[in-house]
């Protein structure tokens, strides 16, 4: 399932209403940064969280690190990296999370098509 926020508030409520696998999200939101909605949303749920920023600085990987982030990015990485970020903290899995079936083959059939997908939703992005 994909979700799309507005702001950091919005991404905090909709992550606890969809309860995804991984959260993918920015640093530099409106109304709640993306550091404070990591430590909302971990508090809240098992998700895994992954930041795409535009910040390469490294006290922000750190800040981010230390709010419960497993993944930094900054927007200049490909579309695939981002892909294969987002897959490996799906597959890794979280021990309260067992009961998921499907193995590491079919997740990565099940994001072969977000590539294409992620460059439409960067490019909205960038507008």
């Amino acid at each position: 399932m994909v979700g799309h926020a507005r702001d950091g508030r919005e991404a905090v409520k909709l992550a606890i209403s969809l309860e995804p696998d991984v959260v993918l999200m920015d640093l530099d939101m409106p109304l709640v940064d993306g550091i404070e909605a990591t430590k909302a949303i971990r508090r809240s749920l098992p998700a895994r969280v992954a930041i795409l920023t535009a910040s390469p600085l490294p006290e922000d990987a750190l800040r981010a690190r230390a709010a419960g982030a497993e993944a930094y990015l900054t927007k200049g990485c490909s579309a695939p990296e981002v892909v294969e970020a987002v897959v490996e903290l799906a597959v890794s899995g979280d021990p309260r999370r067992k009961e998921v079936t499907r193995g590491e083959r079919e997740v990565r059939e099940a994001f072969a098509g977000l590539p294409h997908d992620l460059l439409q939703f960067r490019a909205r992005l960038a507008h």
